[in-house]
């Protein structure tokens, strides 16, 4: 029975070549679309979700109360993290994670300014899972001068040769010995580094304070197994409160797997990483749905050419529940045969994709077995949607009134058609208004006034001995015919680092 509703949908989709064709390369645009949004959802849902004590690991956040509201940040004191790991019993280990700014490396002949550098506690390998392809996981930070480099900036300095036991330079000034090699991170995670050095070094730069009011760097903290987070929030607030004057301050933890998607900062609470989940699912959804429809309208406005076969069958005691199962093992034929155009739409278009989301997905990673449950679900979900109502039309086609030179169909089969015109046209129009909306966006963020001249514009950092030699290289430049004007400042004008301070005008309240 299988295989007669098998080679009978094979032969109606060949019979009916332009026909088919059209219906497959409907679903397929549907699915190809559904396919792109699925990857991109699957990996943001996935974030940090590979370190295997995950579901203990949280970042110590923060909410600050001003005049204007709460403001809410993603950072701590300096001292903060081994103070609350010694008196707060809950918390089983703490590791701190600091940017080191931009840093000259060097290694023989070799010589970069690096910017992807941080500074960490010797326990950052033992709270996260990071591989390490070198070095003893609680150790490889524990010295002073030790630094941990990823595979990729060890052939970048070291070419082939092992580099643990090896020496970087450090702005042409400390020696840092290489204790450990890490791989690449996985793009689905919410660090990004390619140097770690041990947490010492950063006692040593500008920026680093005992002060408990200079919130500056992250704090994570791994919690004993089984622990309830809530309390520890109140625990947190009470021993910073201890150690400094101004206690208007509320410390909580954010779930490390909810950090990407639920984090916020400044004073609007909206979690925007989950919300663009939402939409891309939505749209995802609406691009199937109209797939659907448009693929039950063209099946459904074909059913007067077959309708002497069905009425054929029915004579000859097929039973409309065989019909169903014909009609549908159609429709699925022809979502699995989508499914296989849509994927190679994805092989070909997968560039402009990555390029436009910022993902570096490949055609393997639709082979993952989660992709690949994801692509099954959509086909089977989508084939069954599109296939229900024409099945359950078609094989009410009386077949008395089908001999008699009549179509056959069941009453309301019309205004059906038309709410879901109407659905699908609707569905279309809020698509449409919202790419619309998002270009102009887009070109407002693109053409709006900056207060200042980009063109002919530039912007050197003063580096290393740069810096004193500023009003050298100043009086230099000024004798250049090419240079019509130039100043110096201790940070780009666009650049605010602090959420108190770093902005003013005339009349500004000082408690904003």
């Amino acid at each position: 029975m299988l295989r007669n509703y098998f080679v009978s949908a094979l032969r109606n989709i060949a019979r009916q070549k332009l026909f088919s064709l059209i219906n497959i390369a409907g679903l397929a645009a549907g699915i190809a679309v559904a396919i792109f949004i699925f990857l991109w959802v699957e990996q943001e849902m996935s974030f940090d979700s590979f370190h295997a004590n995950a579901d203990n690991i949280y970042r110590v956040e923060e909410n600050q109360f001003y005049q204007n509201g709460t403001y809410h940040v993603q950072v701590t004191p300096w001292p903060s993290g081994p103070v609350w790991e010694s008196e707060i019993p809950e918390i089983a280990s703490s590791a701190r994670f600091a940017y080191a700014g931009n840093l000259l490396f060097s290694h023989d002949d070799k010589r970069f300014y690096e910017n992807l550098a941080w500074g960490t506690d010797s326990s950052f390998f033992s709270i996260f899972s990071f591989n390490l392809l070198q070095g003893d996981p609680s150790k490889v930070l524990s010295k002073p001068h030790s630094i941990v480099i990823s595979d990729e900036m060890a052939r970048k300095y070291f070419n082939n040769d092992n580099p643990v036991g090896k020496m970087l330079q450090i702005n042409n000034d400390q020696l840092f010995e290489v204790t450990g090699l890490f791989e690449k991170i996985a793009d689905n995670s919410s660090f990004n580094f390619n140097f770690l050095l041990s947490f010492d070094y950063m006692k040593d730069t500008p920026w680093y304070s005992d002060r408990w009011d200079s919130n500056s760097i992250q704090t994570f903290v791994l919690l004993k197994p089984g622990t309830d987070p809530v309390p520890v929030n109140t625990k947190l607030t009470e021993v910073v409160n201890e150690h400094k004057a101004d206690n208007d301050i509320r410390f909580m933890l954010t779930p490390l797997k909810k950090m990407h998607l639920y984090s916020w900062f400044g004073f609007d609470p909206n979690k925007k990483g989950i919300q663009n989940v939402y939409i891309f699912s939505l749209v995802a959804l609406f691009m199937l749905i109209i797939a659907a429809i448009n693929f039950m309208n063209l099946t459904t406005a074909k059913s007067s050419t077959r309708s002497r076969e069905i009425g054929m069958r029915k004579i000859t005691g097929a039973h409309r529940s065989n019909l169903i199962f014909q009609f549908m093992g159609e429709s699925l034929i022809m979502s699995i045969m989508a499914t296989i155009l849509a994927l190679l739409i994805v092989a070909v278009v997968l560039n402009t994709f990555n390029t436009v989301s910022g993902k570096h997905f490949t055609f393997h990673d639709l082979l993952r077995p989660g992709i690949l449950a994801g692509i099954f679900v959509i086909t089977l979900g989508t084939g069954i949607f599109a296939g229900l109502y024409p099945a359950i039309v078609l094989s009410g086609m009386k077949p008395l009134t089908i001999i008699r030179g009549k179509n056959g169909s069941p009453t309301g089969k019309g205004l059906f058609r038309k709410v879901t015109v109407i659905i699908q046209f609707s569905l279309t129009i809020i698509l449409i208004t919202g790419s619309i909306v998002i270009y102009r966006q887009l070109r407002l963020l693109q053409t709006q006034k900056l207060g200042y001249t980009k063109e002919n514009l530039l912007y050197i950092p003063l580096r290393g001995e740069m810096k004193a030699s500023y009003h050298a290289i100043k009086d230099e430049l000024s004798k250049s015919t090419v240079v019509e004007n130039l100043t110096g400042t201790v940070h780009p004008p666009h650049a605010i680092g602090s959420n108190s301070g770093g902005a003013w005008w005339p009349g500004k309240d000082p408690d904003e």
